[in-house]
């Protein structure tokens, strides 16, 4: 290869380099760490907190007045026994 075809590839490759630094962006420490659905509180921790806030919500939907989304574990809609075991099984496997 000649100099000239060096120096014009060094150039496109350092332009490239310049485009990826210039638009990455490192993901943070939260976009990292996965929520467990579990955790209702979002606090890090699958406790008696959390089956607390489920047990708060129980039998409620969208409109109640104990209603928390974040309690409806598997998303359908409503608080009930489903979301009560998914806690309860986790916080078995986590406390022992």
């Amino acid at each position: 290869m000649n100099r000239k075809r060096i120096i014009i590839l060094a150039s496109i490759s350092l332009i490239l380099v310049l485009i990826f630094i210039y638009f990455y962006k490192p993901s943070s420490s939260t976009d990292n760490e996965k929520k467990i659905k579990e955790d209702v509180n979002n606090d890090g921790q699958i406790d008696i907190v959390d089956i607390t806030m489920v047990a708060r919500a129980f039998g409620s939907g969208p409109g109640y007045k104990n209603w928390n989304p974040d309690a409806d574990i598997n998303k359908d809609g409503k608080v009930d026994n489903l979301d009560m075991y998914m806690v309860e099984e986790i916080y078995k496997k986590v406390k022992g």
